[in-house]
């Protein structure tokens, strides 16, 4: 299973594209703006990202060029990178992105689904011999206890702490709450809290959405996080949910 990291200002498009690859078996996280992306490719070791050309923001809300990332990504990294443009006729673009380290382009709109997954699974096994097969989180899913701050979750006992009160959740709440925290500081889409919880996708997106709304609002409100100055948990609009404790 490779690690993608997404980095597409549009919630449809994003959301889309981490559900067919989540389908096809990878795991997916994804990111709406240019602070976020550069410290996502930094520090969770994405085995490939795929990248808006010009619509990413910065924290200003200022329109940041994906070239700069490109560039500053491939100043501390190797992955394999996907441009995504709406527009293929700038050549000059196109030249400067694959002298900068692009492997791919792909045009918003003129491409499938199978094509998307044949694209990113040519450029996984073209990378495959020079990388490492590592999972960064492998040595925290080894612990039987998460913490954040005065959070605790032991996953043997199934108890949740905060300070010296237990948090009484009910066990889709646990799991909930579980794979959040093992996936701690990463976006994760509903489908990637759906399967990571049940481990199936065959229910249709708005009951999934719907049902993971329900156990994070029962989460929020049982943690007292609800109007936290800076909470735990944090929506991520179109996409899915955060633990950012």
């Amino acid at each position: 299973m490779a690690h993608i990291l997404i980095i597409e200002d549009e919630p449809d498009l994003l959301h889309t594209w981490a559900y067919y690859l989540e389908q096809g078996g990878h795991r997916v996280t994804g990111v709406m703006d240019a602070a976020t992306a550069n410290d996502m490719a930094r520090n969770v070791n994405p085995d490939l990202v795929i990248l808006d050309l010009h619509l990413v923001y910065n924290q200003e809300n200022e329109p940041v060029r994906g070239m700069d990332i490109l560039r500053e990504l491939r100043a501390v990294s190797n992955v394999p990178v996907l441009i995504a443009t709406g527009n293929f006729t700038d050549q000059l673009d196109r030249v400067l992105g694959f002298r900068l380290g692009a492997d791919d382009y792909l045009i918003k709109g003129n491409f499938g689904v199978q094509e998307l997954i044949a694209r990113v699974e040519y450029q996984l096994a073209r990378h495959s011999a020079n990388r490492p097969d590592t999972e960064p989180q492998a040595a925290e899913h080894d612990h039987s206890i998460l913490a954040a701050g005065n959070l605790k979750l032991d996953r043997d006992r199934q108890i949740v702490t905060r300070g010296d009160r237990q948090i009484d959740l009910s066990p889709q709440e646990f799991k909930v709450l579980l794979c959040l925290m093992l996936n701690r500081r990463h976006n994760m889409t509903f489908v990637a809290i759906w399967r990571h919880c049940w481990g199936h996708s065959s229910a249709d997106m708005a009951s999934i959405r719907n049902n993971i709304r329900i156990q994070v609002s029962g989460i929020r409100r049982k943690l007292h996080d609800t109007r936290a100055a800076n909470p735990l948990i944090v929506s991520i609009r179109g996409v899915g949910y955060c633990f950012r404790g």
